[in-house]
């Protein structure tokens, strides 16, 4: 490969766009559309992170693989030498549903500046399962589809539940079940700040609830109907299978004698 490379340029590079077309049309394209969504949500949230908080704080939210430490203005590998804030020409945080390992790159100039790349895993379903439980979906009769979605893994009841209980939280879902609504506008219209918004929203989002649309530099939320209406087939499922361990934390916490 090297040496097509090296004396055929122009060869190389049509067999490898080939390749990639190959790979793309047969095997990433159902796992890409699969994923495509959770990965632009999850980039939503970075966006909102970063606008509440500073380096550190992002990079803790989101668990990257190096420390940003803004007392020193340093970047923190767990190995090697600190790297300046001041060295940094750009950092690139990818959501990532591959790159399990958390591999991150650093690259440096001869003017000594550095770019990296730094993802972030949190979706432990493989993309080929997701894209094939999708598939299935989508081959049934539509009067299917509620009892499938209502069995998906995805749907988690208790979380959904978490983020319905709480008073703020159903407020924002009765909003957005109306009308898409940005988060600035969730602010004003409830009367909070844009970090408390930032927290419910967050929140409502981990529990699948929140749908995110781009719109005019601005992103839209809505609540997720789909959700909303397999809930109760989800519930029914996970609330008495006889498998599985029991989730019995509580909210109130016993006192010591």
């Amino acid at each position: 490969a090297i040496t097509m490379l090296l004396s055929k340029p122009k060869v190389f590079r049509d067999e490898l766009a080939l390749v990639l077309q190959k790979f793309w049309q047969n095997g990433f394209r159902q796992d890409w559309l699969a994923l495509e969504t959770g990965l632009r949500a999850e980039s939503f949230r970075m966006r909102d992170l970063r606008e509440e908080g500073s380096a550190g704080d992002l990079g803790r939210a989101l668990n990257l693989p190096v420390a940003f430490d803004d007392d020193a203005s340093e970047i923190r590998p767990k190995t090697g030498l600190a790297i300046g804030y001041d060295r940094v020409d750009r950092c690139y945080v990818i959501p990532s549903a591959f790159n399990a390992r958390r591999w991150w790159a650093k690259y440096e100039t001869k003017a000594q500046r550095v770019t990296l790349y730094l993802p972030i895993t949190t979706e432990p379903t493989a993309p080929n399962t997701v894209a094939e439980d999708d598939r299935k979906a989508s081959e049934l009769p539509a009067k299917n589809h509620r009892a499938i979605a209502a069995e998906h893994p995805a749907i988690n009841a208790e979380s959904v539940f978490r983020a319905l209980g709480d008073t703020t939280r159903y407020a924002i879902a009765s909003i957005l079940a109306r009308t898409p609504t940005t988060s600035a506008d969730l602010a004003r219209s409830l009367k909070v700040s844009k970090p408390t918004i930032t927290h419910h929203v967050h929140a409502l989002r981990s529990a699948g609830l929140i749908a995110e649309t781009p719109s005019g530099g601005s992103t839209k939320l809505t609540l997720n109907k789909d959700i909303v209406a397999a809930l109760s087939g989800a519930a029914v499922e996970q609330l008495f299978s006889s498998t599985g361990d029991l989730a019995l934390d509580t909210t109130r916490k016993r006192r010591n004698s």
